[in-house]
């Protein structure tokens, strides 16, 4: 079988919504659940996905305007189908849904195309880098769900947990910083707070370093 004879046989659409570990916001919108529109295309016996985050609509604008300029067109001419995509949704819009769904079909004819060339995607799109060092990632960072995960609680209860009992238990600190500390500590177990209590922390070695050199200056005196 030739390459122009390799057509797509089948469009396939899901929508899948994923609740996130905790509420996210960027400064300008919030959310608490991400919207995933797969796209699953079949041809010559593999199979392409591309995908897009946006609303369930994408979907619709996927099988009934997407689906019927992409069926039966070659694999190998992602060009003509994007195109032929552009044009079917003159009526409907480019922008917007319309535009996150024409990406999704997109990116799932690119991986299709690859597979059937038995190629990375990198390699057929070509890559700008021959390699990367191991060390280089894109990571998605949320400051405050980092911090406000389960390492921030344990972090901060074995940080303060320790200076608590020095204050309770001996004359180095005053009680009263043993007790704060402690109280501290539980609160820092709490969710919510934990990401307060990192941004106080500075705060709480400030105060504890100059009781502890205001300590050092008292001993040292009564030693003379």
């Amino acid at each position: 079988m030739s390459r122009a004879e390799v057509v797509v046989d089948s469009v396939d659409v899901a929508v899948f919504t994923v609740p996130t570990d905790a509420p996210e916001a960027d400064g300008t919108f919030a959310w608490d659940a991400t919207t995933l529109v797969l796209v699953s295309l079949r041809a010559g016996g593999a199979l392409g996905i591309g995908w897009t985050y946006g609303a369930a609509a994408c979907a619709a604008i996927v099988r009934e305007q997407l689906r019927p300029a992409v069926e039966g067109r070659s694999v190998f001419d992602v060009a003509g189908a994007w195109s032929a995509m552009v044009t079917a949704l003159r009526n409907v819009g480019r922008p917007g849904v319309g535009g996150m769904a024409l990406s999704a079909v997109d990116c799932a004819l690119w991986d299709l195309k690859a597979r059937l060339l038995d190629l990375p995607l990198h390699r057929l799109l070509g890559a700008v880098h021959g390699s990367l060092p191991p060390e280089t990632a894109a990571v998605f960072y949320d400051g405050g769900l980092a911090l406000t995960g389960l390492a921030a609680p344990l972090a901060l209860a074995i940080l303060l947990a320790p200076t608590a009992v020095v204050a309770l238990r001996s004359d180095v600190l005053p009680r009263w910083l043993g007790w704060v500390t402690a109280v501290l500590a539980v609160l820092g177990l709490v969710t919510p707070l934990s990401f307060i209590l990192f941004l106080l922390f500075p705060v709480w070695v400030l105060v504890t370093s100059i009781l502890l050199y205001r300590e050092q200056v008292r001993a040292s005196a009564s030693t003379d």
